[in-house]
C-alpha cells in the first residue's frame, strides 16, 4: 500500500509517498483502514484529508470508507475521510489540463469518427449491426454506446 501525504507550509508545499507493507495476516482493506486511521489520528480526530487512496472500483471504495468509519469509531475518534478514488480517476490526480475537456457532443463525434475509420469487417466482429451509411449522425448511437462502455471500464478499473 502506498499513500500520499501533503504537507503545506507558508513557504512551500510538498507531497510525499510512503509505501507500507501491511502483511498477509489479514485482508487488505481492513488492514489499510487500520493503518490509515492509526497514521492520521490525533486525539479524537482522524483527519485523512491529506491522503489519497486509489482503489480498483467503486465497491472497494465504499467498503474502505465503511471500514475507516468503523476503525475511527472503535478508537473513539471522528473521521474525516480521505479522497478515495478509483483507478479510472487516477490520471486526473496526476496531471493538470491546460485545455478544457471535450464536451459530450465533441466526445461523441470523436468516437463516431474513430469508429468510421476502422475496417467494417473488424467492427462487425464486435458490433454485428453497423450503420448502413457513412453519415456521422448514423454512427452517433454506436459512438454513445462505446463512450459509455469506455467510461464504465475506466471508472471500475
Amino acid at each position: 500500500m502506498a499513500h500520499t501525504s501533503a504537507h503545506t507550509s507558508a513557504d512551500a508545499s510538498a507531497s510525499t509517498v510512503e509505501r507500507v507493507f501491511l502483511g498477509w495476516d489479514r485482508p487488505l482493506l481492513p488492514a489499510a483502514a487500520s493503518h490509515l486511521v492509526e497514521h492520521y489520528i490525533q486525539g479524537s480526530l482522524a483527519d485523512l484529508r491529506p491522503a489519497s487512496v486509489v482503489l480498483p472500483g467503486r465497491r472497494a471504495r465504499r467498503r474502505l470508507v465503511e471500514l475507516l468509519l468503523d476503525e475511527a469509531e472503535a478508537r473513539g475518534a471522528t473521521l474525516i475521510p480521505p479522497r478515495a478514488i478509483t483507478v479510472g480517476n487516477l490520471p486526473e490526480l496526476l496531471y493538470t489540463t491546460t485545455e478544457p475537456v471535450a464536451d459530450e457532443v465533441t466526445s461523441r463525434r470523436a468516437w463516431s469518427r474513430a469508429l468510421r475509420s476502422v475496417n467494417r469487417e473488424s467492427l462487425k466482429e464486435v458490433f454485428p449491426h453497423l450503420p448502413r451509411n457513412d453519415s456521422p449522425a448514423a454512427w452517433d448511437e454506436l459512438a454513445v454506446l462505446l463512450a459509455g462502455l469506455h467510461q464504465n471500464i475506466a471508472r471500475e478499473g
